[in-house]
């Protein structure tokens, strides 16, 4: 019996782990965005926020490369600011992208921590 088996006779947990990974994934992408935004003066609502990262997030699935969501936001951002410096608007999209990889990077040092000792890290041939 698998730890998976749970979500196929409950779906209804998997709809709950999902929508939970889901909304918060994508709320913490909008509310940084909106943070490095308004760092440069840009006033950008949630709501707008919110939507700039569905549009990311599309993107990012459908097209090639991995900054192709980025770009895009970045078009729609620079679009609608014209005044606002370019320079500034692309470094806040590209400061968010290294946030983004400084976080999964905490999450994985963490997550190597939890699920093993110190003493077994130090054991692993590939670090000694």
């Amino acid at each position: 019996m698998s730890k998976l088996d749970i979500f196929y006779k409950h779906p209804k947990v998997f709809l709950a782990h999902f929508s939970c990974w889901a909304l918060g994934h994508v709320f913490l992408n909008s509310l940084r965005l909106q943070v490095l935004l308004k760092i440069i003066g840009i006033p950008l609502k949630l709501k707008k926020a919110l939507s700039l990262t569905n549009i990311g997030l599309f993107f990012n699935t459908f097209l090639p490369g991995s900054v192709s969501g980025d770009s895009v936001k970045a078009y729609y951002i620079i679009q609608e600011n014209k005044k606002a410096s370019k320079s500034a608007l692309l470094f806040s999209i590209l400061l968010d992208r290294v946030l983004a990889f400084y976080a999964l990077f905490l999450m994985a040092s963490f997550g190597i921590l939890y699920f093993f000792s110190l003493e077994k890290i130090m054991q692993t041939s590939w670090l000694t």
